[in-house]
């Protein structure tokens, strides 16, 4: 079986670029808004107060969990244009709920700030206080970095009388710096050990404990269940890494490839009802302990809902996420962080 999933594999590779993106739960964006002030054109004399703005917007943000995000923004008005319309200068503080987890996916956001309100270069016509906002919008993943945005949105001021909405559109690029190796000491040279005298050799025939056909001193594998189909190492068939079982960005999501992988495992699987199989999930370095932690676990409770839905019994299988830990390869590379981010069936029974 190890043979056809490796198959499989390469030809997922060769249908699409690979699905599995680094994990970023931190970001940056930039962009620019149009203010529309005529909703207070009832507060004002002069037509010259209601003309609208146009500003420069700079964020940072965090990704709580795959759906929500807290996030800190600064907007000033832009420097270029007319004296005679309002000058803003806002600092905000909102929450983000997105929906769903495709590359185009609407969202709500909400929050509190304060802000600042000039209008026609005026001390009389000067507003500061804290202002409530609310908005919907729309964000699409460029690519696994890039984002852009489409957003609307309503502002008022809590104790004073203008209110207005705006108008966003901001690139946005996630953010992620993988975690230094630990530096590991090189132990001294031990000295050579004084020779002994060689040992009477006794031959005793080479022992196969869990009778699978490899003997002890070449199975890695040597409590293998009765009747489970071995490789040349003594291991279940179908232990070990499930090569090219991805997952789409920042998801739990399988991609279609993946469900090609799994349903030949799955296959496997239900020829052996008693065995006791672990799903374990890993990510890379990349990101917070915490947020890979949980999405690991997201990922092995999706493999195994998805055998189970092609008749595993869900009393044999469990879903460990293990995050970062145990790393097959150095996390200092693209190549070594591709390989830590890995599903692998496990026989515990």
């Amino acid at each position: 079986m190890k043979r056809s999933i490796i198959s499989a594999a390469i030809a997922a590779a060769a249908i699409s670029a690979p699905a599995m993106a680094e994990e970023y739960p931190y970001y940056a964006t930039f962009g620019v808004s149009h203010t529309d002030t005529e909703i207070t054109e009832r507060y004002f004399k002069e037509s010259d107060y209601t003309k609208n703005s146009y500003n420069l917007e700079a964020s940072f943000g965090i990704m709580m969990t795959e759906q929500s995000a807290v996030e800190l923004s600064f907007i000033k008005s832009a420097p270029a244009q007319s004296t005679k319309r309002p000058d803003f200068t806002d600092f905000k503080l909102n929450g983000f709920y997105f929906f769903g987890d495709a590359a185009l996916k609407p969202y709500l956001t909400a929050g509190i700030g304060h802000e600042k309100l000039e209008l026609n270069d005026d001390a009389d016509t000067e507003y500061s206080d804290y202002i409530l906002g609310a908005g919907f919008g729309v964000q699409y993943d460029l690519t696994d970095r890039f984002f852009g945005r489409a957003e609307a949105r309503l502002d008022d001021m809590i104790d004073k009388r203008p209110e207005h909405p705006y108008y966003v559109l901001e690139v946005g690029m996630r953010l992620g710096t993988p975690k230094a190796a630990p530096v590991v000491a090189t132990p001294e040279p031990m000295p050579k050990p004084e020779p002994e005298p060689e040992p009477v050799v006794v031959i005793v025939p080479p022992a196969d404990t869990d009778n699978d056909g490899v003997i002890d001193d070449m199975d890695k594998c040597a409590a293998t269940p009765a009747g489970v189909t071995v490789d040349s190492d003594g291991c279940p068939d179908f232990q070990g890494k499930l090569e090219g079982v991805t997952f789409e960005t920042n998801s739990a999501r399988l991609t279609i490839n993946s469900q090609t992988i799994l349903d030949e495992a799955a296959t496997e699987l239900k020829l052996y009802p008693d065995l006791d199989i672990e799903i374990a999930a890993y990510t890379d370095s990349m990101g917070a302990d915490s947020y890979n932690q949980m999405l690991s676990q997201k990922r092995a409770e999706s493999v195994l809902s998805y055998l189970v839905s092609k008749g595993v019994s869900p009393e044999q299988l469990t879903a460990v996420g293990y995050g970062e830990a145990n790393p097959v390869a150095s996390n200092e590379t693209s190549a070594g962080r591709a390989q830590n981010r890995r599903v692998e069936l496990v026989v515990k029974k």
